[in-house]
């Protein structure tokens, strides 16, 4: 099994590295900038379910 699983990683590295060698320099810079984008949407999402879960926690403690 572990054999298995170092020749499925060598060979996604293999794919990877060419896979990358031939994108051109846009192409990486625009999905760069979607990684960006996608990761202020969940850093976004978690701060306001913090928010309201703070809230709820202290409307429960303090306005029942």
């Amino acid at each position: 099994m572990k054999k298995l699983s170092a020749l499925v990683a060598a060979a996604a590295a293999v794919v990877t590295t060419a896979a990358n060698a031939a994108v051109d320099t846009s192409v990486t810079t625009a999905i760069t900038s979607a990684q960006t984008d996608a990761l202020q949407v969940v850093t976004a999402l978690t701060v306001l379910g913090a928010t309201v879960w703070g809230a709820n926690y202290i409307r429960r403690k303090f306005f029942r």
